[in-house]
């Protein structure tokens, strides 16, 4: 077995736990009970029949449901057998559950599907449909490379597919909402996307440093609403320490905050700053660039690259992998950490305690806490070159919804939350961070569109301060971009009416 495959599978098992209580972000709730946790055999049950009872009954005659996959993230879909890990084994209980409620059998083919495999991948799937190849009914792709394939044609829609439920709890609807185009849904994700459950930004704090330095535990902060930006900056201030000696700050040293480019990206979205806003046809317009977002990043930019309390790592050091964040941070360098929840597995043998927070907000006017995963996360489609798409849905939409009700119950009942996080107001937070994910469709579409999203990150990390001339340089190409993917959108659901 994979040591990737290791990794993240303990990693699930750490997260899932927390959020099993958590439902998607619809509005068709079934609610968990805080207080009293069932068995798992109970939840499993209750899970069932709640399910059972809100769709038809399928008899699918034995057939092959086979998903185009990634090879690094194949367990997804599914696994050999049961092993004793108990993510495994809930994904293989799952599988079992809808193979036998559906008769069918799940399997998948798995290619490299990594963001250096992203031209291979799109072309096993272009290929596919050019060549009206059935082999695959879905598809469960990295999304910043996936989300382009929609717009030229190569996935039916989901809303025209009856035997799925795109409003279910299972669905993330931030997604359904924002990537519906002209009436028209073309991916998906949700719980059956173990990788969005890993994904999600976050902020790691140090207890210990917190301590040095006489800070007060931010969670009361958290849940008073006042974790804001100001207020992490505050903070942060109070710690930095030139630890080596040697006249200059750099990864040697101690410091309040650090951060990578990515994470600075992911920040934008925490702040509800918008890419897109619909239009009145069903289609969307930028509004990314004003004199607020400016401000932010000029805000940003002087935190994170104008004090010593504050270090943000070269991307070409630390791109995405998080292993200079994570020695930093487990050295007790640095009192706040930003980065997606797998860095629990990197912070597994920390000594000194640590605990997670969502990312603040921009001031308190703000309601709510704001998150999103990280744009490698799995989406899921169905190919135009499927056999039949009612098969197709079905299925999609019971793996999803046994994810759900099956997978996450597991995870619930192990207690392993202290594994993870060490306290219980870490579990409040992780609650607080899943309930209010968001997939704007500049960030879902962002390789379409001269990766806009990237842009506000990536400049603050380079030390680039030419953030309003820069994109009102950039704004008509960029206006001429999303007017070229509406119209091949427009193209794609006019050849489905």
């Amino acid at each position: 077995m994979p040591t990737r495959f290791l990794s993240l599978l303990l990693v699930f098992s750490m997260l899932l736990a927390i959020f099993a209580g958590c439902a998607g972000t619809g509005d068709t709730g079934t609610k968990s009970d805080e207080t009293t946790k069932p068995s798992s055999d109970e939840a499993e049950s209750e899970a069932r029949i709640d399910y059972f009872a809100t769709l038809p009954d399928y008899d699918f005659e034995g057939k092959d449901c086979t998903f185009l996959c990634r090879t690094e993230l194949e367990y997804e879909i599914a696994v050999d057998s049961e092993n004793g890990e108990v993510v495994n084994d809930a994904i293989f209980k799952r599988n079992m559950r809808v193979e036998e409620a559906y008769n069918t059998k799940i399997g998948y083919h798995a290619i490299p599907g990594a963001w250096s495999d992203a031209g291979s991948f799109q072309s096993a799937v272009t290929k596919a449909v050019s060549a009206g190849d059935p082999s695959y009914d879905l598809i469960a792709i990295y999304m910043a490379y996936g989300a382009p394939l929609a717009s030229q044609g190569n996935y039916y829609a989901l809303n025209k597919i009856p035997t799925i439920n795109i409003h279910a709890d299972w669905w993330v609807q931030s997604l359904v909402e924002n990537n519906t185009v002209f009436d028209n849904l073309y991916f998906i994700i949700g719980d059956l996307s173990l990788t969005m459950w890993s994904y999600i930004y976050a902020i790691f704090f140090n207890k210990q440093l917190a301590a040095d330095y006489n800070i007060e535990s931010p969670y009361q902060t958290v849940k008073d609403g006042k974790w804001t930006l100001d207020r992490l900056i505050e903070l942060s201030k109070l710690v930095s320490n030139d630890v080596n000696g040697d006249g200059k700050y750099d990864m040697e040293d101690q410091y309040g905050f650090i951060t990578n480019n990515h994470s600075m990206r992911a920040i934008v979205t925490s702040f509800e700053i918008p890419f897109t806003q619909r239009t009145d046809d069903g289609g969307f317009e930028l509004v990314f660039y004003s004199e607020h977002t400016v401000d932010v990043f000029n805000k940003l930019y002087d935190f994170v690259n104008n004090n010593d309390s504050s270090f943000i790592l070269d991307p070409n050091i630390d791109h995405a992998g998080g292993q200079w964040l994570s020695k930093i941070f487990v050295e007790d360098r640095a009192l706040f950490m930003t980065y997606t929840l797998d860095m629990t597995e990197m912070l597994r043998d920390m000594k000194s305690d640590f605990g997670i927070l969502p990312m603040p907000k921009y001031d308190e006017n703000q309601k709510n806490y704001m998150s999103h995963s990280y744009d490698g996360a799995s989406i899921f489609a169905v190919p135009v070159s499927a056999s039949d798409y009612e098969f197709s849905g079905a299925m999609l939409d019971g793996l999803s919804a046994e994810s759900k009700y099956t997978v996450i119950p597991a995870f619930y009942d192990l207690k392993l939350m202290t594994k993870v996080t060490r306290d219980n107001d870490s579990a409040e937070m992780l609650d607080i961070i899943r309930q209010d994910m968001t997939y704007d469709f500049a960030y879902v579409h962002t390789m379409s569109l001269d990766y806009i999203f990237s842009m506000f990150g990536d400049m603050i990390g380079t030390k680039n301060n030419t953030f309003a001339s820069t994109y009102e340089r950039k704004a008509k190409s960029l206006e001429k971009l999303l007017e070229n993917l509406l119209k091949n959108y427009a193209k794609t659901a006019d050849s489905q009416a």
